[in-house]
Formats: structure tokens, sequence, C-alpha cells
């Protein structure tokens, strides 16, 4: 008997706004430069970045996630406390940084050192 399983994905949860595909195409150009499968899942309830970030890495087989909101991009990892994601940078900090929060997921993936993202806390 055959049964379907999910593939493995880092999951991207983002409020749905104006700049909505914008972000995630640049986020996702650095997950695809790692290899990275990634799933993006617009949220049913208006919540922050880091809360986004931290379901997502629970909802990921990788244990690791992307929240996005109107005003920041977090990544968190599952094995970290809520609240507390490895990154969090405002939408406005450009493309280079938005590009580096996806690097930087997919390394956590895989285990690899992480980049600085500018303009990160």
């Amino acid at each position: 008997m055959y049964v379907e399983q999910e593939r493995p994905t880092v999951k991207i949860f983002f409020r749905d706004g104006a700049r909505a595909a914008e972000l995630l195409r640049h986020v996702g150009y650095g997950l695809e430069e790692e290899g990275i499968p990634f799933e993006a899942t617009a949220a049913e309830e208006p919540k922050a970045a880091a809360e986004l970030a931290w379901e997502a890495s629970h909802a990921s087989q990788m244990e690791v996630g992307i929240g996005i909101d109107s005003e920041h991009v977090a990544l968190h990892y599952a094995k970290l406390p809520k609240g507390r994601p490895l990154f969090k940078i405002s939408v406005r900090s450009g493309e280079e940084p938005l590009r580096t929060i996806g690097t930087n997921a997919g390394r956590l993936v895989k285990k690899l050192p992480l980049k600085i993202a500018e303009g990160s806390n």
C-alpha cells in the first residue's frame, strides 16, 4: 500500500498584503540558492512575524520556519523559545537582507555557518 507523505520543506507563514509576493520572492531566492524546498502559506489570523516564524518552524519537518508580517521578516528554529527568533529584520531592509534570511534558513537546515543579516535584531 502506498501512503503519500508530505515532502519536507521550510515553512513560510505570511500575512497577506501589498508587498507579500515581493517579500516571498526575495526570501525564496535565498532558499533556492541553498537548494532547500519551501512552502508558503497565508496566515489565517493577523500575527507578528516572530510568532508566525515560530509556528512555521513547528509545522516544518525541517524545524525551520520564516514569518512575514507587514513590518518584519523573522527566521525561527523549532528548538528555540517562542518569541526568540534567530533573526528579525525590517521589510524595508532591502533585497539582500531578505535573501539572506532565506539563505540562513537553508544553511540552518544543512547545519552550515549562518550569514549575518544586515539590520537584524
